[in-house]
């Protein structure tokens, strides 16, 4: 009979899907992710690609999991996001994302699961 696993070893197991995923996160890994997420255009620096990347809501557990990463519901809102992610339990861990490494999409994809954010807040930061 197979054992349920750990928190931890969930966690380690998304991480390690995420690194496999990403890659060593060099431009080309960035534009297959903006692909990945739907997100069309002519990116050639990494930067271009953050800035794409404003005002993606996603679940990042259903995006890993996804055979067809293009199909992954994109939400409208953080709200949204949070009912979602909190209805299904399907959080990815937060400890994986703080030690990601600096500039790593992982943040720019970090929820407020339990306090969401106003929706104009990201929107506001996108056109700084």
């Amino acid at each position: 009979m197979a054992r349920k696993k750990t928190k931890a070893q969930r966690q380690a197991a998304l991480a390690l899907a995420w690194d496999d995923y990403f890659g060593g996160g060099e431009l080309a890994d960035w534009q297959r992710l903006l692909h990945d997420l739907g997100i069309e255009g002519d990116f050639t620096s990494k930067r271009q690609c953050k800035k794409a990347m404003a005002g993606v809501w996603i679940n990042i557990c259903d995006f890993l999991a996804a055979p067809d990463k293009r199909a992954v519901h994109h939400f409208s809102t953080e709200q949204e996001l949070s009912q979602y992610t909190l209805a299904s339990n399907r959080c990815f861990p937060k400890q994986v994302i703080v030690d990601a490494p600096k500039g790593s999409p992982l943040k720019l994809l970090l929820a407020h699961i339990l306090e969401p954010r106003r929706p104009h807040r990201r929107q506001n930061k996108a056109r700084r």
